[in-house]
């Protein structure tokens, strides 16, 4: 009689070999996605902080786009690309005009230094009576008002220092730029998807927290519009001392460092990159005493 085969001991046999095979092919895919995943966040990874940022714009300037829309009869698209064009055309236009003038001023200053036109007047005599630093300032004031090049000598490794810091600070400011002027982009495209945005910020922020989901993104949306006014309103403060400096020690084109000051300080640059070159200038060509009031205002 034939001996029928045990089902039993066959299923017993195969369970465990399907289960390897299964567990090889699971294993094999989550390497595979985690790789994927690896490389998308490499790819991603220079671009996340202007996307950032391209969110926040686009938060806080959301009701400037909501009244435009509302201007344009509904029309999204042309809002938000005049809003996004609007503003880089008010970033870029007094950045180029701010690295023409730097450029020219740097220039005079190094022919005029190199052919000994820079003329610095004998100190006052008041100087030499200044608590503590009155004999020092005095006898470097009527060294360089004499022999500029001289009198610089000492300070040549601080000069150096100072043009690498401010050659430091000019290419963070570009790279600033080109981040803003990116992140500006991504917020016009932002806009445009408001609504969709909208959606998918609560619907993840619900995932995260719950039931308070909507609060907590509108609370994130309310935070981020008030630090925006406060970052404004620092910078705006910033730009109208700056500015005020800049007419009473009679800096040409006072109008024009105001607004790069307020740009800067609104980028988070600060105002020194502006307000260094028109210090330098002033007590280049103006009075004395007005250059370090200037400088001390």
């Amino acid at each position: 009689m034939k001996k029928e085969p045990d089902i039993n001991t066959n299923s017993a046999k195969s369970t465990p070999d399907e289960l390897s095979r299964k567990v090889a092919e699971t294993a094999i895919r989550i390497g595979v996605l985690t790789l994927l995943l690896f490389w998308c966040f490499q790819i991603v990874q220079p671009f996340i902080a202007t996307i950032v940022w391209g969110a926040i714009i686009a938060v806080a300037i959301h009701p400037v786009y909501r009244a435009l829309v509302d201007l344009l009869r509904g029309r999204r698209r042309l809002a938000a690309t005049l809003l996004s064009f609007g503003f880089l055309v008010l970033l870029l236009v007094p950045t180029v005009v701010l690295t023409k003038l730097l450029v020219e001023n740097v220039t005079t200053l190094a022919e005029g230094f190199h052919r000994g036109q820079i003329i610095i007047p004998p100190p006052p005599e008041g100087v030499k009576g200044w608590p503590v630093i009155g004999d020092l300032v005095a006898r470097i004031w009527s060294l360089a008002s004499t022999n500029l090049s001289e009198a610089l000598k000492p300070l040549q490794p601080q000069i150096k220092a100072l043009g690498l810091w401010l050659v430091n600070v000019a290419a963070s400011a570009g790279i600033g730029l080109i981040m803003f002027i990116f992140a500006f982009i991504i917020a016009g495209v932002f806009l445009t998807y408001s609504a969709g945005s909208h959606r998918l910020a609560h619907g993840i922020s619900k995932r995260l927290v719950g039931e308070r989901g909507d609060d907590f993104a509108n609370l994130a949306e309310a935070t981020i519009r008030s630090v925006a006014r406060g970052v404004l309103g620092v910078a705006v403060i910033q730009a109208l001392l700056a500015g005020l400096g800049f007419m009473v020690a009679g800096v040409p084109g006072a109008g024009i460092w105001t607004l790069l000051c307020l740009i800067s300080a609104v980028v988070q640059v600060g105002v020194g990159p502006i307000v260094i070159p028109a210090i330098i200038y002033v007590f280049a060509t103006g009075n004395t005493l007005t250059a370090v009031a200037f400088l001390v205002w």
